[in-house]
């Protein structure tokens, strides 16, 4: 059975009637703003995002598989802390817990990445391709664009839920 990562899926709710455009700038916007937060919004912004996603009739199941593919990073990036940790060698037998320990930085980078697929989840199980094609095209209308780069865009969004089918 295929995975149904980032993919539209029909409903009626709020997200589903917002403009595409607008929502291609708040993803950008919002994703954006997420890297300027503290882990403290952050975290609020994961917590909203993920009632928002409730909202529009996700299961919370859906969630997690579109975060599946930060998990195998997560594990990546623990792997690569505690060897780090190791190699830092100035532990001693009481501090040994902090060897598993993430830092800071890679919890902020973590909990970062986290909200922004939500958002970007969220946005993208609520439009359409052709919507999504319309409003990027929007965007080069507004903006005034000489590159019509809409159908290249397209292309890459379509094939990303091929590529996540194809690799489970």
């Amino acid at each position: 059975m295929g995975i149904n990562l980032f993919s539209y899926k029909n409903g009626n709710g709020l997200f589903y009637k917002i403009p595409a455009w607008i929502k291609i700038l708040l993803l950008i916007l919002i994703s954006f703003f997420f890297f300027f937060l503290d882990i403290k919004g952050c975290v609020i912004g994961i917590f909203v995002f993920a009632i928002l996603f409730r909202l529009q009739k996700f299961s919370f199941i859906e969630l997690l598989k579109d975060l599946k593919p930060i998990f195998i990073y997560i594990l990546f990036l623990y792997l690569v802390s505690i060897s780090n940790n190791l190699s830092q060698n100035n532990f001693d037998e009481k501090d040994f817990y902090k060897i598993f320990c993430f830092n800071m930085e890679t919890s902020k980078l973590i909990v970062r990445l986290i909200a922004t697929v939500l958002i970007s989840s969220l946005i993208f199980r609520t439009t359409t391709f052709l919507q999504l094609q319309t409003g990027i095209m929007t965007i080069e209308r507004k903006l005034k664009l000489k590159t019509k780069i809409a159908s290249m865009i397209i292309l890459v969004i379509c094939f990303i839920p091929i590529v996540f089918q194809t690799w489970n």
